[in-house]
């Protein structure tokens, strides 16, 4: 598959994803401005959308790939301590991840496996042991 055809499908799969964020939850108003702004950054920049996934993402490809929510849950993110954009958003993600069902949960999960491997094809990795993994909680 062409990077070009992994991108699309790694913007098909992140627009998905959101949309049934959306649906579970309605009355969320940061979902459909999430939804936007990926749009937005798909026009302008998409690598850049790719590399805020490499960055964030990849050192945590081990635990994503083993499903593992509780490390989410009890991990402190102090390495974005001072990001006013995306602490927010964790603490918003993981107090919803307690209201939703497990099914939900494994769809969450299905999603966040399913963009890092889009990720890893589209930068021409692997992930596996070789990639660092953050200290335990």
């Amino acid at each position: 598959m062409s990077q070009a055809q992994l991108l699309k499908l790694f913007f098909e799969q992140f627009q998905l994803f959101i949309e049934q964020l959306i649906l579970v939850f309605p009355d969320d108003p940061d979902f459909p401005v999430y939804l936007t702004n990926l749009k937005m950054a798909k026009m302008a920049n998409p690598r850049m959308v790719v590399g805020a996934i490499e960055q964030h993402c990849l050192p945590f490809a081990a635990t994503i790939k083993a499903r593992n929510a509780d490390f989410f849950l009890k991990y402190e993110f102090a390495e974005y301590e001072k990001d006013e954009t995306i602490i927010p958003v964790i603490r918003k993600m993981k107090d919803m991840w307690v209201q939703i069902s497990p099914a939900n949960q494994g769809h969450i999960m299905d999603y966040v496996n399913n963009l890092l491997v889009l990720v890893t094809h589209y930068l021409g990795i692997r992930t596996g042991p070789s990639l660092p993994t953050p200290p335990a909680p």
